[in-house]
């Protein structure tokens, strides 16, 4: 039986020629690299195994496990050429790789380059692709091993890393090894907000409450949003928190006063929240504000159009899993676009025709490590994607695991 593997070649970098060709190595690039940090991407082909919001979704997810690790910005483009082709095929598709139908080689991608077919990244339609089930073969893993060839990688003999080249199986929690990490920064280098520092800092322990009274256990937000930095921020009238790297507890040197991080930010948001591009829209009365990084951007804020405009006052924002950003208020929710003037034809809807343990008049809401958050005053639910229902034992205190008041308890 043939093992489920990709279909790039265990190539050898000349700087290991005396390492045997039989296994493939641990973390190796050949050089090849993009020349600038920005990326661009397009699907080409659809699988119809799955909803097309879905597989974008995944390839997303996918490239977000490199960009937090690198400089690197991954961007879709829907017209024109783009670095990175994505599509679909069976057996012999004219790259000179075919596929070999169901199991075997699941997909494969190319090293960068000037020839057209750099960076084009293909799926075996012959697969069951899968997102969230051990069923079949998981999209979202297969794609960010191909993305990792797209943008250099090579195998890595290391079994537990992303980049070995055997599929490993579902793992709802995946991450990059640091085997990938070491790997992909050779190439690109750091993330920009994060230098590496010049000693390894001692380990602080987690205080029991936050300094400062523990006011901040009581804290309730106006809104949480990610930000383009990777990082979760929240914001009560006129201060800006910055929540720990594992999103639990707020950084050292926060509250800051939020328009002095992020320009024009205005006082007390409606509502906040981050596109798949990773810019942030921020909502307050009539107006909508649009951030690239901490900047505002130009023609920004704009009015809501319309008295009677669902869109004007909202309550909370989402950007959820299928890559669409939804408006709360009220017991109804919509999906909403920067181009949308209204509401879309069957919208709004009740919230829990869709969003089932969902409070009404919920006060924000977030994405946040693969999963999704909404918060009422000082409680939180913590949402099943697959089934649109809270998880047993939801509603529950934010205090402690978000917070960091007390022991420390899964989100």
């Amino acid at each position: 039986m043939k093992s489920p593997r990709c279909g790039v070649k265990d190539v050898l970098p000349p700087s290991k020629r005396g390492v045997s060709r039989d296994q493939p190595q641990a973390f190796h690039t050949l050089g090849l690299k993009w020349p600038r940090n920005e990326v661009t991407w397009k699907i080409v082909g659809y699988t119809g195994q799955l909803a097309q919001s879905i597989q974008r979704r995944a390839y997303y997810d996918a490239f977000r496990k490199w960009s937090d690790v690198t400089p690197l910005v991954f961007r879709e483009v829907r017209g024109g050429n783009a670095d990175i082709l994505i599509s679909y095929a069976r057996y012999n598709h004219g790259d000179g790789s075919s596929f070999d139908g169901k199991g075997g080689t699941l997909a494969h991608a190319f090293f960068p380059g000037k020839q057209p077919i750099a960076g084009d990244t293909h799926f075996d339609d012959d697969e069951k692709w899968t997102m969230g089930t051990k069923e079949g073969t998981n999209l979202e893993i297969v794609a960010a091993h191909e993305f990792g060839h797209a943008i250099g990688m090579s195998h890595s003999n290391i079994q537990e890393a992303l980049m070995a080249p055997y599929y490993q199986g579902y793992d709802p929690n995946f991450q990059l090894h640091r085997d990938d990490i070491a790997g992909i920064q050779s190439l690109y280098g750091r993330p920009r907000n994060t230098p590496r520092p010049t000693a390894r800092p001692r380990p602080t322990p987690r205080p029991t409450a936050p300094s400062g009274g523990g006011s901040n256990c009581d804290l309730k937000f106006d809104v949480i949003f990610n930000g383009h930095d990777n990082r979760l921020y929240a914001v009560r009238g006129r201060n800006l928190y910055r929540f720990n790297r594992d999103g639990v507890g707020i950084e050292s040197g926060y509250p800051k006063n939020a328009r002095k991080v992020y320009q024009r930010f205005p006082k007390s948001p409606a509502a906040a929240v981050q596109d798949r591009y990773r810019r942030v829209y921020v909502f307050k009365d009539k107006r909508v504000f649009r951030y690239t990084g901490f900047r505002l951007d130009a023609g920004y804020p704009k009015r809501t159009i319309g008295k009677k405009n669902f869109f004007r006052y909202p309550q909370a924002a989402l950007m959820w899993y299928d890559g669409r950003i939804y408006l709360f208020k009220g017991d109804k929710y919509s999906i909403w676009r920067d181009d949308y003037k209204e509401p879309p034809p069957g919208y709004p809807k009740t919230i829990t025709s869709f969003w089932r343990g969902v409070p009404n008049n919920v006060e924000a809401a977030v994405r946040w490590n693969r999963y999704t958050y909404f918060f009422k005053g000082q409680n939180y639910v913590k949402l099943n994607d697959r089934s649109r229902s809270k998880y047993f034992g939801y509603p529950k205190k934010k205090a402690a695991p978000w917070l960091g008041c007390g022991p420390r308890t899964p989100k």
